[in-house]
């Protein structure tokens, strides 16, 4: 398994010299397993999935901020000699993604931000569930019930139920208050790639 730092990560084995690669950062508690298989080997793209430190298969505890993690990634670029790169994040991989293009903006040619936001009010009852491993299933049950449509694939909720339950509390908890602390309300107009 390829590791820089405390960061695990996939890269696609595709012949793409010269071209932007494709970033993937998840979103909390989850890991670069949470994006499908299509979108981590997509066809002549070069295409990085991240697991941020203490998630997946990354050790340590996690980053207490947005920045940290931001910070964490600009490291895994700089060891992997990226210049540039088109930056997917979901949830708080997106602003992970917002965070280091206000930081390195020249590093990010584009943003694709899914379920993300500019800032996050994450609810504390959450938080709190995470706070105690008796009350941890209810903070990944919460998570699931509003995750998923009710048409969405049984077996896909069920992994995905999985794989968060392999998220200790400790990081989890951690990732939502990093959520909650995050806010760049008054920076969107300082970003200039392009953003889907």
């Amino acid at each position: 398994m390829p590791f820089v730092g405390d960061i695990h990560y996939r890269r696609s084995k595709l012949k793409t010299q010269g071209k932007t690669p494709l970033l993937l950062i998840h979103g909390a508690g989850g890991s670069y397993l949470y994006w499908p298989t299509e979108l981590r080997r997509l066809p002549g793209v070069d295409v990085l999935a991240v697991d941020l430190p203490g998630h997946g298969a990354s050790p340590g505890e996690g980053s207490a901020s947005i920045s940290e993690y931001a910070e964490d990634i600009r490291k895994l670029l700089d060891q992997l000699q990226i210049e540039r790169t088109v930056i997917a994040g979901h949830s708080m991989g997106g602003a992970i993604a917002m965070q280091l293009c206000l930081a390195q903006p020249d590093r990010v040619s584009g943003l694709i931000l899914i379920g993300s936001g500019a800032s996050y009010e994450v609810n504390p009852k959450l938080i709190q569930y995470c706070e105690d491993e008796e009350t941890y299933p209810l903070a990944l049950g919460f998570i699931t019930k509003f995750s998923f449509s009710r048409e969405a694939d049984k077996r896909m909720i069920q992994l995905a139920s999985e794989r968060l339950a392999e998220t200790p509390s400790s990081i989890l908890g951690s990732d939502f208050i990093a959520c909650t602390e995050f806010d760049v309300h008054g920076q969107l107009n300082e970003m200039s790639p392009p953003a889907l």
